[in-house]
């Protein structure tokens, strides 16, 4: 913090007393008012007002080193004759209205941080739970059950086909008549198609990630989640699902 210097003249020597120890002593040392001038490189006027008391024709800024060095040069103890007080100097900071803004929000923020942290878990385990609660009433939905679902689809004799259709990557298998045919991933929105005499076999990596027809019927959706299907196998006495 800046500090303000006064000097106050002590009370038992005086203004007058002070200016004319100064006149005082210079005569009994010997010097001209030149003399002085030269060896204390200070104005003739500021020695005059000195040494005649007139202190208001002094910049008060100014004052204090001016009598110390005049008064050094006399050799007298300043402290005989002035105390110095410090005080504080208040000053005024000036501030920018987007400053003063900014601090507004941080002491707020300050303030309130710990109910807005708290606010913040509340939404995010509220968002935690309404993703769970959907998957659990996917899973326990009162839908047919796919095994079901699969029967009703009639194959008939003859050649089967199946065509499926990537929704996004994933890991496919098929087996052709008991010999693998393809094994490896298959990139969204490819297309293939299959076809067999006796069975086509599938392992899928995500039964949700593919859209599969069996001889232009549509399956039903596999599975209610992402889930793996360790085998789907398609032939004349149905369809068989495994997972």
């Amino acid at each position: 913090m800046s500090r303000k210097v006064i000097l106050k003249i002590k009370t038992e020597m005086g203004i007058l007393e002070l200016c004319a120890k100064l006149k005082e002593k210079r005569k009994e040392l010997g010097y001209s008012l030149e003399e002085v001038v030269e060896k204390t490189k200070l104005y003739p006027s500021v020695i005059k007002d000195l040494e005649e008391g007139n202190l208001n024709n002094l910049n008060p800024t100014y004052l204090k080193g001016f009598i110390k060095i005049y008064a050094s040069f006399l050799g007298i103890d300043t402290k005989e004759f002035i105390k110095e007080e410090k005080i504080p100097l208040k000053t005024k900071e000036t501030q920018t209205t987007r400053e003063n803004v900014f601090d507004l929000i941080l002491k707020l923020f300050k303030t309130f941080k710990k109910i807005i942290l708290i606010i913040l878990i509340l939404v995010l385990l509220i968002v935690f739970f309404i993703k769970i609660l959907k998957t659990f009433k996917a899973i326990k939905s009162p839908t047919l059950d796919i095994k079901e679902q699969l029967k009703s689809i009639d194959i008939k004799k003859g050649e089967i086909t199946v065509a499926l259709t990537a929704k996004k990557n994933c890991y496919l298998q098929v087996k052709i008549d008991g010999k693998i045919f393809f094994d490896g991933i298959v990139k969204e929105k490819d297309k293939n198609i299959w076809k067999a005499n006796k069975e086509i076999e599938l392992s899928i990596s995500d039964g949700l990630s593919v859209y599969i027809e069996v001889n232009g019927q549509p399956l039903p959706v596999l599975t209610s989640i992402p889930k793996k299907i360790k085998s789907l196998k398609i032939n004349h006495t149905g369809i068989y699902i495994e997972k």
